[in-house]
């Protein structure tokens, strides 16, 4: 089994960044933990503190969100490709960036010239006010559109598909 198998998020279309999904974290980690459960019986009794532990960790992270989410709602932003996806949807925004777009910069790949219109055109008429980048995956057009954002004074955010560095994570050891 497989965290996109926990929460069925199969097909072409599917968003494989599940560890933004701050809403399912617990149902993830709980299906982790029930896994390792029936392969190691002898430390059950571990897995279930760390799971708790893991599952109390969240807490701040679920309040900051369910603040954005109070102050924000609705608010436009765009992603440079969709690996924020379910943390927005949490929060309450509204992404506002092409599918078309977003799918293209993910999969490495040349977006078309109406599509980088489009995003360049969110920001040049400010219709977003958070523009959302991958910082491990900075393209000539990414490094644009954010070049124009800063220009514009629109806010940029950094996101990353793996842990950054001078960040620990949470252990079943504490």
């Amino acid at each position: 089994m497989t965290v996109a198998d926990v929460l069925d998020a199969h097909g072409k279309d599917a968003n494989p960044h599940l560890w933004y999904d701050v809403p399912e974290l617990g149902r993830i980690a709980a299906a982790i933990a029930a896994a390792l459960e029936r392969a190691d019986q002898r430390h059950a009794a571990a897995y279930r503190v760390g799971l708790s532990r893991f599952v109390r960790s969240l807490g701040p992270l679920r309040h900051e969100v369910a603040t954005i989410r109070a102050r924000f709602h609705g608010a436009p932003v765009a992603y440079t490709e969709p690996v924020p996806g379910y943390l927005v949807t949490a929060a309450g925004l509204r992404n506002l960036a092409l599918d078309s777009f977003t799918r293209q910069i993910e999969d490495e790949s040349e977006p078309s010239p109406s599509g980088v219109a489009a995003m360049s055109q969110l920001i040049t008429q400010h219709r977003i006010r958070v523009l959302l980048y991958n910082s491990e995956a900075v393209s000539p057009i990414t490094a644009r559109l954010r070049a124009a954002a800063r220009s514009a004074g629109i806010a940029l955010v950094p996101v990353h598909e793996t842990l950054p560095p001078g960040l620990r994570a949470v252990s079943a050891a504490g």
